[in-house]
């Protein structure tokens, strides 16, 4: 793993266990998502910048979501 992708990886991660939790942050970046075409989270951030920013742009709109439910 590069240091890019190492960086990319550290910060997915923070910025999803801040909006979901844990537990829900471990899921969501492990199961394929249809919106990244069916590929990880995890793995789509990881593979670039622009990954990584389709990657938070989901977790934004699914917090966006759940604090509209409220």
């Amino acid at each position: 793993m590069s240091s890019f992708e190492g960086e990319r990886r550290s910060l997915v991660i923070r910025h999803a266990v801040e909006r979901l939790g844990r537990d829900e942050a471990a899921s969501f970046l492990a199961r394929p998502h249809h919106a990244l075409g069916g590929q990880t989270p995890i793995d789509i951030a990881e593979s670039s910048d622009i990954g990584l920013r389709a990657v938070l742009g989901i977790l934004a709109f699914l917090t966006l979501g759940a604090a509209l439910d409220s």
